[in-house]
């Protein structure tokens, strides 16, 4: 094709001198790799943990530096000497690199040891398992980088809207849940300038969603799915770029029920581990009080965690049921001579929530606590369920606030 323009092969060598200074070098230094057992882990997990740093940089393909290896380009009608000459030249070069920034984190690869953990998933051998802390110590990596560089974040148009999608894919590293802001580029009369304006927020669909364009190279390509979680509605030819989150929501309410108190939950986004869209982990804390059977306040303290799943109702409401379990406790002079007595509970429900802006929600939900017997602090059972002492299983309303980091 650029043969057949003007500029011939030109065009061709511009294009390659831009891909050549856009270009950089990312060395992966892998420590402390442990197994689970050295973690303290190997009682429930199978596996290896290590902790990575990334230390980026960039190739400086500037004005000097491309003269000189052009310099040494060996071209068919060379003399043997002058091929010689230009192969020393080459060998002796040296391109200047900078440095731009360094990423460090903690990285996993294991597996359940439980027997019935192999029913959902297929058993990797230790090698298996190394591989995989392999890959995931680079794709950690970058997509920390991806967060700060603006060169990594992946820029495309939208190609279409029902569903969205983009010619985006593997071969960009997209997987499930990750974020992209999108912008209707609006001419400035002051300027005289077209100036982009955030219209909303998407994030990739589950891992089917996802086209393998790996080996695509003429562009003729698939198309990736997109669900909005924020903003209006959008059109084709708005530009998607990536902006990677850390996939931390942290959550500040009330709950009013049975078991009343300040409650507080961070979630945390799954969707890059395991393809599932809108998945989460979280872990909760409650501070509350009540009254005993003998009529006296207690104060509560409960801590605990479980998994839940988010449904986007429309662009900027989502439904999220939950499940959750966890530990009570608290200390009463007039129960159990006043030692410090727990509880397990149970807790099931929903939040709904909605966008005040793309990473700040107003949250309400309707939930139903369980607890079970009342035990010391040595887990044997003292007589009696925790409702016999204190009367707390039931619904609950929550009403809070959530940030989305």
């Amino acid at each position: 094709k650029a043969q057949t323009t003007k500029r011939g092969n030109a065009a061709l060598e511009d294009f390659g001198n831009r891909l050549v200074n856009l270009s950089y070098v990312l060395i992966i230094d892998i420590t402390k790799v442990q197994t689970m057992n050295e973690t303290g882990m190997g009682d429930l997990l199978r596996g290896f943990q290590a902790n990575v740093t990334g230390y980026l940089y960039k190739i400086n393909f500037d004005q000097a530096t491309k003269s000189a290896f052009y310099d040494t380009w060996i071209y068919d009608d060379d003399t043997e000497e002058v091929k010689a000459e230009k192969l020393k030249k080459f060998e002796e070069l040296e391109i200047p690199i900078s440095f731009i920034t360094q990423k460090s984190t903690v990285v996993s690869a294991s597996q359940p040891k439980s027997d019935g953990a192999k029913i959902f998933m297929k058993v990797k051998s230790d090698d298996e398992l190394l591989q995989d802390l392999a890959q995931k110590c680079y794709d950690e990596v970058i997509y920390q980088i991806e967060r700060d560089v603006e060169e990594f974040k992946v820029k495309t148009a939208i190609y279409e809207t029902r569903p969205i999608r983009a010619k985006i894919g593997l071969k960009e590293g997209l997987k499930t849940d990750f974020r992209f802001f999108v912008y209707e580029f609006v001419y400035n009369e002051k300027s005289g300038k077209p100036e982009p304006k955030q219209r909303g927020v998407i994030r990739a669909k589950g891992k089917s969603k996802i086209v393998d364009n790996r080996k695509a190279a003429s562009g003729d390509m698939g198309t990736s799915q997109f669900y909005q979680v924020a903003g209006r509605k959008l059109e084709p030819g708005f530009i998607l770029q990536q902006q990677n989150d850390l996939g931390i929501e942290a959550l500040v309410g009330g709950e009013v029920g049975t078991a009343s108190g300040l409650y507080v939950r961070a979630d945390y986004r799954l969707g890059r581990f395991i393809g599932i869209r809108s998945f989460y982990a979280f872990g909760e804390v409650g501070i509350g009080s009540g009254e005993s059977f003998a009529g006296t306040t207690s104060a509560f303290l409960s801590y605990g965690g479980g998994l839940a799943k988010g449904f986007q109702l429309t662009r900027n409401v989502e439904l999220r049921p939950y499940f959750s379990l966890g530990v009570e406790g608290t200390t009463n002079d007039d129960v159990y001579n006043g030692e410090a007595i727990n509880t397990l509970y149970f807790s099931g429900g929903a939040n709904l929530a909605l966008n005040l802006k793309h990473n700040f929600q107003l949250v309400g939900g309707f939930g139903f606590n369980q607890f079970t017997d009342a035990t010391d602090s040595d887990g044997n059972a003292i007589g009696g369920s925790w409702d016999d002492y204190f009367d707390r299983s039931g619904p609950a309303i929550l009403v809070g606030i959530k940030i989305m980091l």
